[in-house]
């Protein structure tokens, strides 16, 4: 959609309301994967509190970014398929200001 209304020439303004996810900020695994992920949330006092905890949701938040790796390689394959440019990133994909 970003990437039409761009050769479009039209201007527009994008709204996006996303629950927090430090992937959209933050490309480094190891350290995204020190905060609480999105799919399971926990406080950070509890992460600070127990190590299973961590171990866990340092698991959950390697999954999920194996899931979104295999979510931009599906979505490229459309793009690509379309005409469109591909993304390396699939925030990229609602977000045109490139990430760290």
């Amino acid at each position: 959609c970003n990437q039409i209304l761009q050769t479009s020439q039209i201007p527009w303004i994008g709204f996006m309301s996303v629950p927090p996810y430090p992937e959209f900020v933050i490309q480094d695994t190891d350290l995204r994967c020190n905060y609480p992920n999105m799919a399971n949330p926990r406080s950070l006092r509890e992460l600070k509190d127990s190590l299973r905890l961590r171990v866990q949701n340092r698991i959950e938040c390697k999954l999920l970014h194996a899931y979104t790796l295999f979510a931009t390689w599906t979505v490229n394959g459309v793009l690509r398929d379309r005409g469109f440019g591909t993304v390396q990133h699939f925030s990229n994909l609602l977000l045109q200001a490139p990430l760290n």
